[in-house]
Order: structure tokens, then sequence, then C-alpha cells
């Protein structure tokens, strides 16, 4: 089965609000223990043709019950941030009928720091509510309503947990899926209600379930979202889909303010992917176009020359006019395919930029001058465990191969290896990108190189270990060129 075809069946479940355990990188084709992943036989995939329902229901009342529990050892020796993180996920799944679904899981993280740490406390102990819904399945009708992880088309825009509901409905050979949630911290008292938990800080690495390793976070913050996404009848082996998200800041400003901080972008794009005549090569292909309002810096330069002052306020909303491509091809290589699946992966991402701006990972209050062609959204973007980029104001080109070595032994038929090489290049040469250490005066950023081990040794046994190097190059003063080194072990046990 092809690696992209597993990530779908894992996306269908999550929208379905199927528990299951964290999910990690994995080697193309890489057949899996299916068992893994919780209630996998009432998956429903959309975009296929619905079966015929079946009346009969044997047993009426069905439950699942357990904890996962994941384990992760982290460093990079670049924030010298030594973590050992632990989480907790009691979960609970009662369904009815086989229609009638109620889901509610809750995290417990642990965190410690194996150094002392100037910026944060040592160790720290939190919880939150991560999962909570009710969802109603039909072979036409999906409907979600509560706390869940909402994701459209590969993850770019959206890809973060949030509270509302979501419905998809299922024509034979197409589908249309609805979303309109909310995300929100609920204030001090009520921390535990808040997806990110009581943390006293923001880790600058946070390992989060349902999205890679190395991936970059958008933040939510507090704002409604609206989308959808259609997906349209195939055309012989290729799929397209329309995705579309508007977001609305609910940041509250001070009247007397001299600064208004919303950031209220939506996004417009499409996706494209499928196979090249034969499922030994397959591809994806998305674009998207960034448009909506924000508020540019309260602004004042007084020109040592002529004495001229420029004023730009604060409060006037300006233009958001950005743009962001993802890409991959996947080419299964005719050579030991019974032996260890060996695939070749090509992939080019990028994301506009702007000369201006003062930084790529919070666009709030962000921007200088003029509109703001910076693109940032609130998914996750994959791209290097040491350098952990966002796309804005990049040019990102990986090459790789994802192979099993020991697919022919059955036992370790599931032990899966990944290599990637990474180019990185500023897009705009004068603007910043997500490390602000990159204040050079190149574009290329630099060159980076990762290695991923995946074993799922048991149908609840899983590990992980991935390890991440980057290079920095011009666009990093001389002083800041140092090689960077990051790994990430993992260990995840179902119960």
């Amino acid at each position: 089965m092809h690696a992209e075809t597993v990530k779908k069946m894992v996306d269908d479940l999550d929208n379905a609000g199927v528990v299951n355990p964290p999910k990690k990188a994995t080697a193309a084709g890489l057949e899996e223990d299916t068992s893994f992943y919780q209630n996998e036989n009432e998956m429903n995939i959309g975009g296929l043709k619905p079966t015929e329902e079946d009346m009969e229901v044997i047993n009426p009342h069905q439950m699942d019950y357990g904890l996962i529990v994941s384990h992760n050892d982290y460093y990079d020796n670049v924030t010298e941030n030594n973590l050992l993180l632990g989480y907790y996920r009691p979960y609970f799944q009662y369904r009815y009928n086989g229609r009638h679904e109620a889901n509610i899981r809750g995290k417990f993280n642990a965190k410690y720091y194996k150094y002392p740490s100037t910026s944060a406390v040592q160790e720290e102990y939190y919880g939150s509510l991560e999962v909570l819904t009710y969802g109603l399945r039909t072979n036409v009708h999906n409907l979600d309503i509560g706390r869940k992880y909402y994701r459209l088309g590969g993850g770019l825009v959206l890809s973060n947990y949030a509270d509302g509901l979501q419905y998809t409905l299922v024509s034979p050979y197409s589908s249309i899926t609805v979303v309109a949630a909310y995300s929100g911290t609920y204030g001090k008292d009520l921390c535990k209600l808040s997806i990110e938990g009581c943390s006293s800080e923001k880790n600058s690495f946070d390992i989060l379930e349902d999205r890679p390793e190395d991936a970059n976070i958008g933040r939510l913050g507090q704002r409604i979202l609206a989308g959808g996404q259609l997906d349209l009848p195939h055309t012989g082996d290729a799929q397209l889909s329309l995705i579309g998200l508007y977001s609305y800041d609910l940041i509250q400003e001070d009247s007397k303010s001299e600064q208004n901080y919303g950031y209220h972008p939506y996004y417009a794009g499409m996706s494209l992917d499928g196979f090249l005549g034969t499922p030994m090569f397959s591809y994806l292909f998305e674009i998207y176009y960034q448009g909506g309002k924000t508020y540019n810096i309260d602004y004042e330069n007084i020109d040592l020359i002529t004495s001229a002052t420029t004023n730009i306020s604060g409060k006037d909303a300006v233009k958001i006019s950005a743009y962001a491509i993802q890409s991959e091809i996947n080419i299964l290589l005719p050579f030991g395919e019974n032996y260890f699946k060996p695939e070749a992966v090509f992939e080019f991402a990028m994301g506009s930029g702007d000369a201006d701006k003062e930084s790529t990972t919070d666009p709030v209050n962000a921007n200088a001058i003029g509109k703001d062609t910076g693109f940032y959204a609130f998914g996750v973007y994959s791209g290097g465990l040491a350098l952990k980029p966002s796309l804005g104001n990049m040019q990102i080109y990986r090459a790789g191969l994802d192979f099993r070595p020991a697919y022919f032994f059955y036992p370790l038929r599931n032990l899966a290896f990944s290599t990637r090489y990474s180019q990185y290049l500023k897009h705009i040469n004068a603007g910043v990108i997500s490390d602000s250490s990159a204040t050079g005066s190149g574009r290329l950023v630099g060159h980076g190189f990762d290695f991923s081990m995946t074993f799922n040794a048991r149908s609840d046994v899983q590990l992980y270990f991935g390890y991440g190097m980057f290079k920095p190059k011009t666009a990093y003063e001389s002083g800041y060129r140092r090689m960077q080194h990051a790994y990430l072990a993992n260990v995840t046990l179902v119960f």
C-alpha cells in the first residue's frame, strides 16, 4: 500500500472521530499492521462510492477505551533543549447502532529539562481536554460536533485542534466537507479546557499528535474559522480538490490604543493528486492564494537628509496578498520491490515573503510598510528536524529514499527507514524567515539532511527515531554558521 494511501486512511479515521495513537513518518509503501489504528473497519473513505447499507446491527452498544502513552527524548544544540517529554492520553469511545458515536480524550503532559534552563522551569506537569465529540455516521452523511482535529487538503492551511463542527456529504463519486470552528484560550481559570493546556511557557519544540515530528506548526490563537473542501469526481487517475478557508481574529484592542493587531486572512486553493499511468509513479500538488486584511506596525520615519517625516498608522487596515505551493513526487523503484520496497521521493515547497516583515512565525503586528505579502497559515509544513522551517519567505527543495530493509522477513516487515536531503533558500533576499538568526546578506539559507526510523513492533507498540542536521550558509552571518543537530527518540504504547 502506498504511503499516501496509508496517510489518507489515517486522516479519514481522524475525520470520523476515531481515537488512535500518534502517527509517525513512515517509509514509502509501508504496509503497516493496520490493527495499530483503532476501529479501522469502521472508517469511511471520502470520495469512494458508498457500499450498500447494512441495516442489521448485532450489538447496538460498542465501547472502546484505553490509554496511549508516548515517551519522547529530544535534543538540539541551538536552543540547547534537552527534554524528556511524556504524553498520557486516556480515551473512551461509545458507539450506538453503528451510527452514533461519542469520543472523549484527555491529554496529560510531563516535561522535564535534563539540564537547568535559564528561560523555563525545569519541570512542569499540566493537562487539557484534547477531544470531546459527538458523531453521526451514515453512508452519505458524516457529522462531528465538538473538539477534534480539523484538517483541509494536505494540511498546509489548516491542521489543528479546535472546537466546532465538521459535516461531510459523500456522493457516489465525490464529496464535500464543511468546517466551522472556534479556537480560544478560555482564560486562566479554565486553562484545562484550553487545547494547549495549563503550561506556563510555550515550548520551542512541540510533539503533537497527527502531525510530523519536524513540522513547523502555525498556531491558531483566538479566532473563528469557516471553510470547506470539494473533492471533484476522479478524472482517470487524478483527484482534484478545491479548498477554501476564512479566519477572523478575535483579539480585543484597547479603544485608546494607537495600534490594531487583528489578522484576518482567507485562503483559496486547489489540490491535485493521483498516478501517472501506474501506481508506481504518484504525485501531489497544492497551490494556495492568501488574501484578507491585517494591520501594519504604527510607524514613523524621519529622513535625515530632507527631514521629511513618513507616518503609517497602525489603525489602518492593509491587504494581505501571499501564496504558497507544496508538491511531491513518489517513484516506487523497479528493483527489490519484494525485498526492501525502495521509493524515491522528490519535494518542492515555497511560500511568498515580504521584505519589511519582521516575523514569519507570528503574523500579528509584523509587517511595516504596504500590503503584507508574506505567507502564513494555520497548518503544518514538514521540512527537516534541525531547522524546522515554516514556509514564509522560503523555497525548499528535498529529495530522498524510503525503504524497508527487512520487508521479506515477516517479523520485521514494518521496520522502515527514510532519508532526506534539503536545500533551503530565501524567496526574497531582504525578508526574514522562521529562524530569526538568519540575518546575513545571502539567499542561501543552507543544506539539511534527515534520517528517521519507524518500527511498528506490535499493533500496540511503536518505536521512532529521527535525526536531523542543518548547515547554515550565506543567509547567516559568519558567526552563526555552525552545524546544527537535533534528534528525537519516541516510544508509544497503547493499553
